[in-house]
């Protein structure tokens, strides 16, 4: 569970007045927020040379931020893929 503060929310994700005036979203303004997410990884050693690190994580917006007027999904997906060579 990942937890917002308004402050953080609202600097990040709203749209002030003055923004809104120079662009083409309307005015937002967030609270606090907690949003589910998962995340998955692993790492592997194959030899003394070789490993991997992987990483995958999903997100699920809450509400109030998915109705801002800059976000267009509901949702947050990423993930690295790192592989490491050590001589």
């Amino acid at each position: 569970m990942e937890c917002l503060s308004a402050n953080y929310a609202d600097y990040y994700l709203g749209v002030s007045g003055r923004e809104a005036d120079r662009t083409t979203f309307s005015e937002y303004q967030l609270d606090s927020s907690m949003q589910p997410v998962v995340t998955l990884g692993d790492y592997c050693t194959f030899n003394q040379q070789w490993q991997l690190i992987t990483n995958f994580r999903f997100q699920q917006l809450a509400t109030d931020i998915k109705d801002c007027t800059i976000i267009e999904s509901s949702n947050s997906v990423g993930g690295f893929i790192t592989v490491i060579y050590d001589f």
